[in-house]
């Protein structure tokens, strides 16, 4: 494991040394609730049961591949850790703050200790990716959020989105910070094992991927017949 101490919130991407995401055969998870919070992993992506992964795409609905570098960094105002999924250096990544209190980073970065994720697009437009894949057929209910994670400063100004195999089931723009609130997918989807559904964020239409933190929150439950 990487220990790196990062300046947080407006980094750059030095590599994408990415590697392809592993065949659907490793979903083997009995679970029916998913939690993208709860159910992070900073020992293994895709995380045990292999439902949540963590990459990122060159284009929206592109090729998906698997962060393959785990790193925890420091901010500027705490000695608590982040852990960080990544490609090899900040931005793009996914990132929380598992300490069970929200840390203010550069005055103006939120970690949430509850909640959202915090992912970033890259230096080379490249967007972040928290991809669930569904382990067994049938009926599922997303409840998803996203929100900028600057709580002063420049605003975040991304383009997110929520897919379904690739295909595009939501979309929207964060332009503000954190008190600005979240704008909200709610759906419910008819899924067959192995179908994917990415929450997605992009560099916006600014194409400037600097102070670019972003939160997401996704829940996942099946159906009970």
């Amino acid at each position: 494991m990487a220990v790196t101490a990062f300046a947080v919130g407006c980094m750059g991407n030095k590599d994408l040394a990415g590697k392809g995401v592993a065949p659907c055969g490793d979903v083997t998870t009995p679970k029916t609730r998913f939690d993208a919070f709860k159910d992070f992993s900073f020992q293994s992506n895709p995380v045990p049961g292999g439902a949540w992964r963590y990459g990122f795409t060159v284009t929206l609905g592109g090729t998906f591949q698997l962060y393959h570098q785990k790193s925890t960094f420091y901010n500027q105002q705490s000695t608590l850790p982040i852990s960080s999924w990544n490609a090899g250096s900040m931005n793009p990544d996914v990132n929380k703050n598992e300490n069970g209190m929200e840390i203010l980073s550069n005055q103006y970065v939120i970690h949430p200790a509850s909640e959202y994720l915090n992912f970033h697009p890259g230096r080379g437009g490249e967007k972040s990716v928290v991809r669930w894949t569904c382990p067994k057929a049938g009926t599922y209910g997303v409840d998803a959020g996203f929100r900028s994670l600057r709580n002063g400063g420049q605003s975040t100004t991304t383009d997110i989105h929520v897919l379904k195999n690739g295909v595009s089931l939501f979309e929207g723009a964060i332009n503000g910070h954190y008190a600005d609130g979240e704008q909200v997918y709610n759906a419910t989807l008819d899924l067959a094992a192995c179908d994917t559904v990415d929450f997605v964020v992009g560099a916006g239409p600014n194409n400037d991927y600097i102070c670019d933190s972003s939160g997401i929150r996704a829940k996942i439950e099946k159906a009970q017949r």
